[in-house]
């Protein structure tokens, strides 16, 4: 037996504002666990980051549990007193945060 394919690739760097996560391909029931500890282990950080961009340019796909997963990222960044921002998101991602309402839990990255 194989072993599945990745849908998901999490790349973190640094930039001039902060960390920058970098989510390319699909955000899904089975790759949300891999952006959340990404998240996860960007806010370990001590002391823990003032802002951390989420950097959806490559993101494909996102279903309801890749939200759930986004809303509870920036609900544990929140509790760290970091903000979780999302940016450079395609016209599908976005339509899906503003059909959901979610984009008003995310401010926009600089």
């Amino acid at each position: 037996m194989t072993s599945p394919i990745p849908v998901l690739s999490i790349a973190t760097r640094t930039s001039a504002s902060g960390p920058v996560i970098e989510a390319v391909g699909q955000l899904d029931y089975d790759t949300a666990p891999q952006v959340r500890a990404a998240i996860s282990s960007t806010l370990a950080a001590v002391p823990a980051p003032s802002s951390v961009d989420l950097d959806l340019a490559g993101l494909t796909f996102c279903d309801s549990s890749g939200l759930t997963a986004l809303i509870q990222a920036r609900n544990e960044a929140a509790r760290a007193g970091t903000s979780l921002r999302l940016f450079a998101a395609s016209e599908n991602i976005t339509a899906l945060l503003e059909l959901t309402g979610a984009q008003a839990l995310f401010p926009p990255a600089a």
